[in-house]
């Protein structure tokens, strides 16, 4: 099941599959990917922002002129039917409706933005995960072949020990309690 969000900002066509772009498919690949995700969704925001702001200002503008058109028609209009004469204009809908449109495509383009980094966060510990795992079997990934590893605050302790004296001694320990 895919989830495809579009949106239209600056009068391009943008398009996420949500449910392809946001699974974990592979820890790896995914983690190559996310930074230039996130780039790139927060170009998009960036966008988004700067497309409602600039709407918010025609809109704004349009307002004013029809106000003050209305205003030197009849200066004695009262400020209610100046706002009625400015709202029953057809271009009244038309930029109420861009405003509302903008206003989504910021929310949309931000909440994907944020996706990623959660995205991020959870492949960066399902990989701290994987490499622990693979450090107590003695496996090793393509990035830790070739890497030195240095000890680790548990190791210089000597908190992980697998020799059998620690065991014995474990178990003695255990036995005693009983």
């Amino acid at each position: 099941m895919s989830k495809i969000i579009q949106l239209k900002i600056g009068g391009e066509d943008i398009e996420i599959d949500l449910s392809e772009e946001l699974e974990i498919h592979d820890v790896g690949e995914g983690q190559t990917r996310v930074a230039s995700q996130m780039a790139y969704w927060g170009e998009v925001w960036a966008l988004a922002e700067r497309e409602s702001i600039q709407i918010d200002a025609l809109y704004r503008g349009w307002r004013a002129k029809m106000s003050n058109g209305a205003m030197e028609a009849n200066p004695k209009l009262a400020e209610w039917k100046i706002k009625a004469l400015v709202e029953a204009d057809d271009k009244f809908k038309f930029l109420k409706n861009s405003i509302a449109d903008a206003k989504r495509n910021v929310v949309v383009s931000k909440s994907i933005f944020e996706a990623f980094r959660s995205k991020a966060a959870v492949l960066s510990s399902k990989g701290a995960m994987d490499r622990a795992v693979y450090e107590r079997t003695g496996m090793t990934t393509k990035e830790t072949k070739s890497l030195k590893r240095k000890p680790t605050a548990s190791r210089d302790l000597g908190d992980v020990d697998d020799s059998e004296d620690k065991k014995n001694k474990m178990k003695k320990i255990f036995k005693k309690k009983e």
